[in-house]
């Protein structure tokens, strides 16, 4: 266990309730340090008998001074979610001060086995000498040569085409099929 960890101790003091200690090896300038403050939150989650799932999200506010070596009190409690993503309220209270020092909005997920983001290989591609060059000169030259599928709507033609579909996403496009220019 290694030094932060321990200064991130909780008691757990009943459902959803811990305890805790401000350790005054992680204090800032103002009061103590936003990631210790952040992470102590995120740990009374995780700990939580009810929780499951890893840390994927974590929104904390910050709204009074948290003084070094003061005795915490810690809330949780779910908000509610699915089978793969919970989210999570913790509130982090300083013993003897009225209100909420700090507040976090957490969200634990089961991540699941996913293909999602994997990526594809690039087809493979003749070479480009085996395609014919146009012999062409002049305006002509620029005419579309190939056999593709979409010669009728070559951009090497230099005319706009309206491809089917809606008019407000795809009016005005130019495709490339060849490589005769």
């Amino acid at each position: 266990m290694t030094a932060f960890d321990e200064s991130l101790a909780l008691e757990h003091t009943g459902e959803g309730q811990w305890r805790a200690r401000a350790d005054p090896a992680r204090e800032a300038n103002t009061g103590m340090f936003g990631g210790w403050t952040a992470a102590l939150l995120a740990k009374a989650a995780l700990n939580d008998p009810r929780a499951s799932g890893s840390l994927s999200a974590i929104t904390t506010n910050f709204i009074s001074r948290v003084p070094p070596g003061s005795a915490l009190s810690l809330r949780s409690a779910p908000l509610g979610g699915g089978k793969s993503m919970t989210h999570w309220r913790c509130e982090l209270l300083v013993d003897g001060v009225e209100g909420v020092a700090a507040a976090a909005h957490i969200v634990l997920t089961n991540r699941r086995e996913s293909d999602r983001f994997t990526e594809d290989k690039i087809p493979e591609a003749p070479p480009p000498e085996v395609f014919p060059l146009s012999t062409r000169r002049g305006r002509s030259a620029r005419r579309c040569t190939c056999t593709s599928p979409l010669a009728p709507i070559c951009s090497t033609d230099r005319q706009r085409v309206r491809f089917a579909g809606s008019a407000k996403r795809a009016a005005n496009r130019w495709t490339r099929c060849c490589l005769s220019i």
